[in-house]
């Protein structure tokens, strides 16, 4: 592995998603000519922040980062949790969607679903459950969709309907190159920081740029 490039990602890490490496540490190696990223972070937006910043560096990033679970679940209570939000959801509703557990929090999605839309909601959906610390989402879409920032909208309203923190708010969205602006009001600085974290968890998204208002 190349010292110097691990140096520059290291680099890229710290000035462009802020993450300081010594109080977050990820490891890197090699794995068929690619630098894997692993590691224990803060939040989703960390991880989809390093692993950004890292691939304008070294394109080909795998990213194998987990975030810190917000409770402490075995694989048996993470599956409930999954397949009850999964059976609840008329979005997701007819749809075989194969869910693993690792015994370490890891939600694998397997499956076929009807649109992008429905992929980008399942992983939400997977990620909002309390015990998970990453999410592989292998669902296929049949007929095939090439991404794009309708789908992120599309998918964004979604998930804020289901959000309870969110749902009460007023938050316009605006999608540009896979970037999201958020503008409006919220009832509070735990629904902002929600919204935001929302549009992390849905996968193809770049950038979030929050300019949400908190109701006075």
């Amino acid at each position: 592995m190349n010292e110097n490039i691990i140096n520059q990602v290291r680099g890229k890490i710290t000035d462009a998603a802020h993450i300081d490496l010594v109080k977050t540490p990820i490891d890197f190696s090699c794995e068929d000519g690619k630098i894997v990223m692993e590691g224990m972070v803060d939040g989703i937006s960390s991880k989809r922040k390093a692993v950004i910043a890292a691939s304008t560096v070294c394109p080909g990033i795998i990213d194998r980062l987990k975030v810190k679970p917000a409770s402490h679940m075995g694989e048996a209570e993470i599956m409930r949790h999954l397949e009850n939000a999964f059976d609840e959801d008329y979005a997701l509703e007819g749809l075989s969607i194969d869910v693993s557990v690792t015994k370490d929090g890891i939600v694998h999605l397997d499956g076929t679903v009807h649109s992008l839309v429905q992929k980008k909601l399942a992983e939400v959906l997977a990620w909002w459950v309390p015990g998970s610390v990453d999410v592989i989402n292998n669902l296929e879409v049949n007929p095939q969709e090439k991404d794009s920032d309708d789908e992120i909208n599309d998918t964004a309203k979604l998930v804020f309907e289901r959000d309870k923190l969110v749902k009460d708010g007023n938050i316009l969205v605006k999608v540009k190159d896979y970037a999201v602006t958020l503008t409006g009001l919220v009832k509070s600085t735990a629904a902002k920081d929600a919204a935001e974290d929302d549009l992390w968890y849905m996968s193809g998204v770049r950038d979030v740029i929050n300019k949400l208002e908190v109701e006075k």
